[in-house]
């Protein structure tokens, strides 16, 4: 029986021993002249193959040419015709070959991990509510930011992030950890489209600091009821917070 390799696997798809998901493909194909030469099956048939060592844990995966075995992988029905793309030097054809892959293409389980990282991420952002237009966090981490920067500081942190994502266009895996990146970048220096400003601190009416009776300017809501206190009293975590 002989054997399919693809020629040039390991320099355009760049896989150790496992079952990726998905192969590249790259735009230049549409310019390379034997890849416009060739009949429009032969270009499907060279993509399926491509698909198919793609399952096959090895380095340098060779595919058993046995057509009886190729029709039954690629869902081609028409007949499977190497020739073409041996002459294109897209793959070659060997007599025999000593190590082929005891893993032949397992297409359920390559699916089924597939589909248990993508219900994985659904599930995550499922977890997460949305702050405004374009902030995802969950109730612990908006939590574990109202204890660092109070309910206002970590309003403003949001509304900063949110109007960055949504003028720049740009993606965060993790807008939590955003938040507290930029945190720490503003305490040095930081770029100035994202420079996060202090909260102000203004008269709460009717409202008195507990410590001085003074009118109070900070609400506490950590507790099990509200505290309030004024500029001096305030605690010395959020102080820095403030102008």
């Amino acid at each position: 029986m002989q054997y399919i390799r693809i020629v040039n696997w390991q320099k355009y798809q760049h896989y150790k021993n496992r079952r990726p998901p998905w192969i590249k493909l790259y735009s230049k194909l549409l310019r390379k002249y034997e890849f416009i030469c060739l009949q429009d099956d032969s270009k499907l048939l060279l993509i399926f193959l491509w698909l198919l060592a793609s399952t096959i844990e090895e380095d340098d995966p060779i595919i058993p040419g046995d057509m009886l075995y190729l029709k039954q992988q690629l869902p081609i029905k028409k007949n499977i015709d190497l020739q073409p793309l041996v002459n294109a030097g897209f793959i070659e054809l060997l007599a025999d070959c000593k190590h082929i892959a005891s893993n032949l293409p397992q297409i359920e389980a390559s699916d089924t991990e597939t589909e248990t990282e993508k219900n994985r991420k659904e599930k995550e952002i499922e977890k997460k509510k949305k702050y405004l237009e374009f902030v995802y966090l969950t109730e612990e981490q908006y939590q574990k930011l109202v204890e660092l920067f109070t309910e206002q500081g970590t309003k403003e942190r949001i509304q900063s992030l949110n109007d960055y994502l949504g003028s720049k266009g740009v993606k965060y895996k993790s807008h939590y950890h955003t938040i507290l990146s930029w945190e720490r970048k503003n305490n040095g220096q930081k770029p100035a489209n994202q420079i996060i400003k202090k909260v102000k601190l203004y008269p709460l009416s009717g409202k008195n600091c507990v410590k001085c009776k003074l009118p109070a300017v900070y609400k506490d809501s950590s507790g099990s009821y509200d505290n309030y206190f004024c500029a001096e009293h305030m605690p010395e975590k959020v102080k820095k917070l403030y102008t």
